[in-house]
């Protein structure tokens, strides 16, 4: 028989009363008994539920009379006997029928919307017995209903999440970058939900652990891009080496998903440190690859990844890749999201020391030492309204006067927003603070170029040529402080070259 009356819920929710652990004990699963009567005829009460709110209501009479002391109704992600905690009063109601004026209806507040269950209650009886579960059933469906919050009967899983998998994105010489995935790429807001443990080996094994990270998505909770599934880049890494990566999806613990392992390689380096032996034509005075810059996250080539960051980054004697299992507490290590950055010659003057950005040096609008930040493998120029400018080294290691071709990749923080105007420049008789490796221009020593970005979110490759060099010339990459006409120029900077093309 099906209960076609519906109760009046808001009375249910004021009066209905949850068991205490105790009470709820005189109920063990002992005292199970199919002969007596349970939920009957559950229904989804669309009026009554909302976007975050899940109502359900039956016909307690047929229990009532035959003795029912109380009813539980449970949310469960799977059909197993033992698939619910009666404890747990997020997903688990349980009503005396004593102590309620309409024992026949429920209401789940406070769930996450487009979130999904199956809706499932039993009557308990004095003694420690109880019937078997009932579950909440389509009205032409023969197997059990799934329920989305905020939309009601849905025709599809319980959970998008089918496996575990992975896939790279993104490959430079000291960076992988990889997605992960428990729908396959076919549920972006399921994937941002799940549970995982991401891993990456120096072997196909998979027994040689380089770092792992946990992302729960509560402790790591808006880490990740809404418009993507989850990524990371995994920084500092060795230079042309295979690397093999997995995910695990935690989220259930009774359906533990493990991915395949996903092989990588990164990029060899050209690293080129100015004054490391004299360069021939044709050769490369100097290569930065930012590569020692392993914090933060990253947006280039839209790629989106999640990093790690460590509270302590500038008080320490250096800059540290992670390692080990999930290393939160070494160095007050976390994972962060790709949207944070560092300033690089302010909070970081001191572990700079132990790099190859040493010697290199800043030239900023308005003396803002912080307008020059940095992102993982990757420097940005420009924060808020200052422009910045990334100032090599001299380039020691030339014989002579030269003609060299400056190159580096480029892309815009914010195409929309930013003003696309770059100067590269050729700087003699410049001065450098050792302290905080400012430099100061000689205007009249100074060969200034223009170059117009495309405005575009990925990284293109841009150079400008300059005669004349010097074993003492140093080279500068910046937004152009004259062309901002009230807007940013705020870009990311990677690969700075500088190739010889000829002697005088």
């Amino acid at each position: 028989m099906h209960f076609s009356i519906k109760f009046p819920l808001v009375l249910v929710a004021a009066a209905a009363v949850v068991l205490s652990c105790s009470h709820e004990s005189a109920y063990g699963d002992a005292g199970k008994n199919e002969d007596l009567p349970g939920v009957v005829g559950m229904r989804y009460d669309d009026g009554s539920s909302t976007s975050t709110a899940l109502a359900v209501y039956w016909d307690p009479r047929p229990a009532m009379r035959k003795g029912a002391a109380s009813f539980t109704i449970q949310l469960v992600r799977r059909l197993n006997e033992g698939a619910g905690n009666v404890y747990d009063a997020e997903f688990s109601r349980t009503f005396a029928t004593s102590d309620s004026d309409t024992p026949g209806a429920v209401i789940f507040n406070g769930l996450e919307s487009e979130s999904r269950y199956y809706v499932r209650g039993r009557a308990n009886y004095p003694g420690g017995k109880f019937s078997d579960w009932s579950y909440l059933y389509g009205e032409y469906s023969k197997d059990p209903a799934v329920v989305m919050v905020g939309f009601g009967i849905f025709d599809g899983p319980v959970t998008d999440a089918t496996g575990a998998y992975s896939k790279l994105i993104r490959v430079t010489e000291s960076t992988l970058t990889f997605a992960f995935s428990s729908t396959e790429w076919q549920h972006i807001s399921t994937d941002l939900k799940q549970s995982y443990n991401i891993e990456l080996f120096r072997d196909e094994a998979c027994t040689d652990l380089v770092v792992s990270w946990i992302i729960d998505p509560v402790a790591t909770a808006g880490v990740f891009s809404m418009n993507f599934p989850p990524r990371f880049i995994f920084s500092g890494l060795q230079s042309d080496t295979d690397y093999w990566f997995r995910v695990t999806d935690e989220s259930d613990p009774d359906e533990v998903l493990v991915s395949e392992a996903l092989k990588a390689h990164t990029d060899p380096s050209r690293v080129v440190v100015s004054g490391s032996g004299a360069v021939a034509a044709g050769e490369v005075a100097l290569f930065e690859d930012f590569s020692e810059l392993v914090y933060y996250g990253s947006i280039l080539d839209n790629e989106n990844a999640a990093g790690f960051n460590t509270a302590s980054r500038g008080n320490l004697a250096g800059i540290y890749p992670a390692t080990g299992v999930n290393p939160t507490t070494v160095n007050k290590q976390f994972v962060t999201g790709c949207g944070n950055e560092g300033r690089l010659f302010d909070t970081m003057q001191n572990p700079l020391k132990t790099t190859r950005l040493d010697t290199w040096g800043w030239c900023n609008e308005n003396n803002v030492i912080g307008a020059l930040c940095h992102r993982c493998g990757v420097l940005k120029l420009g924060n808020a309204s200052a422009t910045a400018e990334i100032i090599t080294p001299a380039l020691e290691n030339l014989s002579g006067t030269a003609t060299v071709e400056v190159s580096f990749k480029a892309q815009l923080v914010d195409p929309g927003n930013d003003q696309p105007h770059l100067i590269v420049e050729a700087l003699d008789n410049s001065s450098y603070n050792a302290t905080n490796r400012q430099v100061v221009k000689d205007p009249s020593k100074t060969v200034t170029k223009n170059i117009v970005m495309e405005a575009k979110p990925e990284m293109k490759t841009y150079t400008a040529t300059f005669e004349n060099v010097t074993p003492g010339t140093k080279i500068g990459i910046g937004g152009d402080p004259a062309m901002k006409a009230g807007k940013y120029i705020r870009v990311f900077v990677d690969d700075i070259q500088v190739k010889v093309i000829s002697y005088n």
